[in-house]
């Protein structure tokens, strides 16, 4: 018998685990991300909220912000934020932006900071519009994320 003929099982089973080890580490990419959700905010900052995104579905939220400057009209936000999806799936967020305190409109860049699940080690960044109102925040989210 051929040594090639013995070989070759071992053969074909490294290559079938060289296409599946190359598939995993290959899977992460960046995709459109879309949410759209309600919030409520405490006096302390403490905020929580739920809504519905691209790549979680329905989810929930908590997370924390802190409101500063002295221009009214251009208020500082800096927080940070977990999504957690109905799988419980969790996605890390950091926002910063500018809050119209006469009009109440928010405009803010968050960035995805890691995660749990299929969302360990994500990335990537978006555009959140907000609105305050008598029932809470408002919000639209757009960008991309990468996991």
């Amino acid at each position: 018998m051929h040594l090639f003929s013995l070989l070759r099982p071992v053969a074909v089973l490294l290559v079938a685990a060289g296409i599946v080890t190359l598939t995993t580490s290959a899977s992460a990419k960046e995709r459109q991300h879309f949410s759209r959700g309600t919030a409520l905010l405490d006096q302390t900052g403490n905020f929580v909220g739920s809504g519905y995104a691209t790549h979680l579905g329905r989810y929930t939220e908590i997370g924390h912000v802190s409101i500063s400057g002295e221009n009214p009209y251009a208020l500082d936000l800096d927080g940070w934020a977990t999504y957690i999806a109905a799988n419980g799936d969790e996605v890390y967020a950091n926002v910063t932006g500018q809050l119209n305190f006469f009009t109440g409109a928010i405009i803010a860049t968050v960035t995805y900071d890691g995660g749990s699940g299929r969302f360990d080690g994500a990335s990537g960044s978006a555009g959140l519009l907000g609105q305050l109102g008598p029932d809470g925040i408002s919000v639209v989210v757009v960008g991309t994320i990468d996991y």
